[in-house]
């Protein structure tokens, strides 16, 4: 009777050993959340899932018992804001705060979500102060306000920022959230010096990880279309079946263009891409408009009545993503000018500041 009770109990413990439990459990609870609907993407350096969740009075949870992920993405309010979740397999994760300030949203559960609300929670005051007047220029119908209309006072907060996040790396160089801290704050794309500084910091242990991997590709692409550096070859098609590359402009200087038709920037950048080709000499001056477009029948449908006349490639192959990738684009519109010997002399995001700098390059009036 003791040998069946044990095999009983035996057999007990076997079964509830194989219950399925979920890889990634995240709890959360948001106050101020606009709209019900949540978005999280799991992201690896090979995929990305996306599972869309419904909050009830701000409440929710996420469980997902496949799969090998990083990190976790959630975006709320119609997806205009988001958070960051560095996931640990079988480690559960409590998200609690406000969702007005999504860098101040408590995160706890692994170590990187741990060390990163303490050290946001460190800079409070300047997380708020930056979103605050973030929200207040876009309440006033600002463009882009962080890199076309940058205040003052935003510009002293992301400086501070930058440098409170130089001071905990240096601090702390065998921690992932260093690794993280660099990513958010030192991650510019005209000058990769303070972010190669403090990659040379980090812990050797840590640097075979995906994320000091990425940071390390980043830089590499940026040092790569760099002002002097020789620019990179390509072979395209555009929209008509002409290939191109760059052998095709000989010792023309060519501006390299990225837009989007659902970018409100990239059509005032247009009128001035029009003056442009009005103003220098198809002998002296290419150009090449790259649009994150897949349709190449309405591609030209636009064009025919919209007066573009230069090359113009769509991403209906697979171009586009190709030359971002290329050339590093992280924002549109972006310009590169690239002059008759291969160089990049110019990289841009003001069609007016190229119209600038190629009057004084081509010396006309």
């Amino acid at each position: 009777m003791i040998k069946y009770i044990l095999v009983c109990v035996g057999l007990i413990s076997l079964l509830s050993g194989c219950k399925k439990t979920p890889g990634y459990r995240i709890e959360g609870e948001f106050s101020n959340l606009p709209d019900s609907v949540l978005y999280a993407v799991f992201e690896n350096p090979d995929e990305n899932v996306v599972d869309t969740l419904l909050s009830k009075k701000g409440k929710f949870k996420i469980e997902k018992g496949d799969g090998d992920y990083n990190t976790m993405t959630l975006f709320y309010n119609q997806k205009t804001k988001w958070i960051t979740v560095y996931l640990e397999k079988g480690k559960k994760v409590k998200i609690a705060g406000d969702a007005r300030y999504p860098q101040l949203i408590s995160i706890k559960g692994g170590k990187i979500n741990d060390k990163l609300t303490a050290f946001n929670h460190s800079v409070k005051d300047l997380l708020q102060a930056k979103a605050d007047i973030i929200e207040r220029i876009r309440q006033e119908d600002k463009i882009r306000p962080e890199e076309d209309e940058t205040p003052v006072e935003l510009a002293n907060i992301q400086l501070q920022l930058s440098e409170a996040a130089i001071k905990y790396i240096q601090e702390h160089p065998e921690e992932l959230v260093s690794a993280v801290l660099i990513q958010e704050y030192l991650m510019d794309p005209e000058d990769t010096r303070k972010l190669d500084e403090m990659l040379a910091l980090l812990d050797s242990q840590i640097k075979p990880t995906p994320l000091v991997k990425e940071l390390e590709q980043f830089s590499d692409k940026v040092k790569r279309t760099a002002i002097g550096a020789e620019a990179p070859d390509f072979v395209i098609t555009d929209i008509y079946g002409k290939d191109l590359s760059l052998a095709n402009f000989g010792k023309q200087y060519l501006l390299l263009s990225f837009a989007a038709p659902w970018c409100e920037m990239c059509k005032a950048d247009n009128e001035y891409l029009k003056e442009i080709r009005k103003a220098f000499p198809e002998e002296k001056l290419g150009m090449v408009t790259v649009t994150l477009d897949a349709n190449q029948a309405e591609v030209r449908k636009t064009i025919q009545s919209d007066s573009i006349h230069w090359n113009l490639v769509s991403d209906s192959a697979g171009y586009a993503s190709m030359l971002i990738d290329l050339y590093g684009v992280n924002a549109i519109p972006k310009n590169f000018l690239i002059d008759d010997t291969g160089k990049i002399v110019m990289n841009s995001e003001s069609g007016k500041e190229l119209q600038i700098t190629l009057k004084e390059l081509l010396e006309i009036d």
